[in-house]
Order: structure tokens, then sequence, then C-alpha cells
């Protein structure tokens, strides 16, 4: 199953323009490490470290990272699941943290999320239809008699069928219950929906058919998505903008062609290694071996976080932190932190 990248493949003059939907400004959150006979503070995980992202409305956002690279930890630092160490989070242009309590139940009401694990996330000792009645109750949105009809209207949203309201989450499949999962996100008619890694417990064959029912939500209710992924497989083909975490920190932000086609640090070069088959995989970015394990997130190495693994790391790298900056030849931008993309645009 394909899909072609004509409807998702831009943001629009208009889209540009508008105010962002949600806006992360040096969005951090460390975990202190603590010893000694007082237990006092002796360093920190940097799990979410310095993140400055913007989604505009109708736009899909990706961002990629490995196991540990801090997506499921930034999407709950987001939703205030967790509260952030510091930075801010803005949503329809409002902090979230500054929100009086009708003002953070809207929020909560419009940027709505759905957890990894498709099975965890569901009570199984709930059937479908209270488990999506939840929200609708939750947020005061139809009455005792609407209720049915719109989980019934919720279920075919997703592709199932309503008859499936009185059964319980074992019954489905892993693919199911992804889709129940979305299905009672969408119960709240969200503006911005935040996706984490919706194919990692799914099997090959049905990523696909999520990636696509993804693109069919976003086109239909106008959404905004920030999904979060392991790697570039499927979600290309949706995502207007594409960026990569390494260690809770963004390393590269860009147009999706220009990330995807080429990529500026060498750490997105490494998951297109994985994940690119070999014979689409140009001259430039042939299959990477790393030089290293990846480092220890309590301590982490002195400039570069990639440096131990790199094979282009020299001593700057060494000695410098690198800068997230702009190396875009055209109007797009495309950001990098690495002392040596220059070489990788050639």
């Amino acid at each position: 199953m394909s899909l072609s990248r004509e409807p998702f493949l831009s943001q629009t003059t208009d889209t540009k323009e508008a105010q962002p939907l949600l806006e992360l400004r040096q969005l951090c959150k460390h975990f202190p490490i603590r010893g000694g006979f007082l237990q006092r503070q002796v360093g920190a995980i940097k799990a979410v470290n310095q993140i400055d992202l913007s989604v505009f409305p109708g736009e899909t956002v990706t961002l990629v990272g490995h196991s540990g690279a801090g997506k499921s930890l930034l999407a709950r630092t987001i939703v205030q699941l967790i509260q952030p160490t510091s930075g801010a989070v803005l949503f329809d242009g409002k902090e979230i943290a500054k929100m009086g309590r009708a003002e953070l139940r809207l929020a909560r009401q419009q940027m709505q999320m759905t957890l990894q694990d498709p099975y965890t996330a569901l009570n199984p000792k709930m059937m479908v239809s209270e488990i999506l009645a939840e929200p609708l109750k939750i947020h005061k949105l139809v009455d005792g008699r609407s209720q049915k009809e719109r989980i019934a209207e919720l279920l075919q949203l997703v592709g199932l069928n309503p008859y499936f309201a009185g059964r319980y989450p074992h019954e489905f499949s892993g693919s199911q219950r992804q889709r129940l999962n979305l299905a009672r996100a969408l119960a709240t008619r969200p503006k911005l929906l935040i996706v984490d890694d919706p194919l990692l417990a799914l099997d090959t064959v049905v990523q696909p058919q999520i990636v696509e029912l993804l693109a069919e939500l976003k086109q239909k209710l106008d959404l905004a998505l920030l999904l979060l992924a392991s790697n570039f497989a499927h979600v290309r083909a949706i995502s207007d903008r594409i960026g990569v975490l390494h260690l809770g920190e963004i390393v590269e932000l860009g147009e999706t062609d220009a990330v995807y086609e080429r990529p500026l640090h060498p750490h997105t070069q490494f998951i297109h290694s994985q994940t690119r088959p070999l014979e689409a995989i140009n001259d430039r970015l042939q299959p990477m071996q790393l030089t290293g394990p990846a480092p220890d997130p309590a301590k982490l190495p002195s400039g570069c976080n990639f440096r131990t693994q790199c094979p282009y790391a020299t001593d700057i790298c060494r000695d410098e932190l690198p800068p997230l900056r702009d190396l875009s030849k055209t109007d797009q931008p495309h950001l990098a932190a690495c002392h040596h993309a220059e070489r990788f645009q050639e």
C-alpha cells in the first residue's frame, strides 16, 4: 500500500503566515542525579533539552528518534502529564503553565495524545462504548441520547464497525486497538493530535494501514499532527517537516524531502542507513558504521553528544557544542547541529 505525498508535501503560504498552533520554547525536562551522604544533586539526566519547535494548523511534523531519544517524554511534557524543568509550551498562542483551570481544560480538549502501546492504553475492564464515552462525559460534549450516535460515528471514522462498541479491548487485534486508541483521542474534536509511535507495536504488514488512516483523518478533520516515530519508514508520506531527536535534543529539522534526500547530520544518516533499502541509498549515503557505543545519558561527553559514535568527529566536536543552525540554500529552513554539516551539502 503506497501513499502519494501530494496533499501533505508542504505548508501553504497562509499556514506559514499563521500563528503556530503549538509552540515549544527552550523546553527542558531534566531528572536530577543525587549522591553522597546528604543526597545532594551531583548531575542531571537531560531527557528533553532545549527543544524549540512549532506546529502550524493543518501541518504534520514528525520527530524521529531511536528508543531512548526522549520522544514519549517530550509528548508527556507537552500535554503537562509531566511538568517541564524549564521552558514554555504555548497552545494557540497561550502558555499552558499560566492557564487557569477552565482554560487548561479547554486546551486539553483541543490537544489530544495517543499513547505508544494501544493495549495498555485501553482499560481491559471497560467495553469500547465505555472507553469512548469517558472523554465525552469528562468534557460534557454530548447528552445521553446523542452519546451512542457519537460513539458509532467515532468507530466508523477509524474504520471499525459500530457493532464493536459492545466488545472489550482483548477481543481486538493490535491494529484495531490502535484504531480505538485514535478514536478515543478524536472524541473531543481536537485541533492537534500528538501520536506517540503508533507503528512500534504493530506488524509491518498493517503499519501502512495506520499511516493511511492518519492521512485520511488529517484531511477529513483538518487536524494538525505531531507524530513521533522510531524510523523514517512510512511516515514520509504524511509529513510536512521532519525533525530528528538524539538524547533529548533536536539535531536536524527541515522540510521532509530535504531531510530524507539530503540529511545533514550523521545521526540522521545512520537512521537512514538502517531503514532505507540499500538500492535506495545513493552514493553519498552508504550504510553507516558507528565508531562506538551510545553515551551514558547520565555522563554525556563534552561537545557534541554524538561524537563518540560519529565517524566524522574531529577535535572541534570534542571541544565545542554544535549549535542548531540553518544551512539551507533555499527559502525553506534546514537546520542541523553538526560542525561538519557543510560537507554533506556537496
